[in-house]
């Protein structure tokens, strides 16, 4: 299924986001109120910037940089679920909302394993990562796909994030005494 559609399919059947919080998605997604997404034509490969000792000249780079550095995250912590739990690595036998909730039981699972019996498994992380908050009021999606005005809106609310990621960042600099980036 093509990012669009299933991303349509989402919206319309009810996908419930936590209020102020984002889903990190590509390009191919496009932007909406819920969905953050790289800058396009924009470089951000954290292997070639860490082997070269690049460092962003503007917000757009750290921006990306950052997203793809919590898609790394991300990654990492399916890598550990799928270790975890054999569940995973096969194909469902089972319908799609029991499917659904699997993926969550076996994050409270692994946060209580972790409080209790943090030995059981073998992570080079603290065990962490997988936290989740169950206490956050859900937001609701609008039906079909977003229009124009929520693109617009969500370009604006990704230029405010990268503007204010950028600020800190150049305070830091300062901070530190080191050279601006530029």
């Amino acid at each position: 299924m093509a990012d669009a559609a299933l991303w349509t399919d989402a919206h319309v059947n009810d996908l419930r986001i936590p209020e102020g919080q984002y889903f990190l998605a590509d390009t191919g997604f496009g932007t909406s109120d819920v969905l953050l997404v790289p800058y396009q034509g924009v470089h951000y490969h954290l292997k070639e910037w860490r082997q070269a000792n690049v460092k962003p000249r503007n917000a757009e780079e750290l921006f990306n940089h950052r997203y793809s550095a919590l898609c790394n995250v991300i990654e990492h912590i399916f890598g550990v679920m799928k270790h975890q739990w054999g569940i995973l690595r096969h194909v469902p036998e089972y319908s799609m909302d029991i499917q659904a909730r699997i993926p969550a039981a076996l994050c409270a699972l692994h946060n209580f394993i972790q409080k209790y019996h943090p030995d059981t498994f073998n992570l080079e992380s603290d065990g962490n990562l997988l936290e989740i908050n169950h206490d956050v009021a859900l937001g609701e999606l609008g039906d079909g796909p977003p229009d124009a005005a929520e693109q617009r809106k969500a370009d604006q609310q990704r230029e405010i994030i990268a503007r204010d990621m950028w600020a800190d960042y150049l305070n830091e600099h300062r901070r530190q005494g080191l050279p601006l980036p530029g």
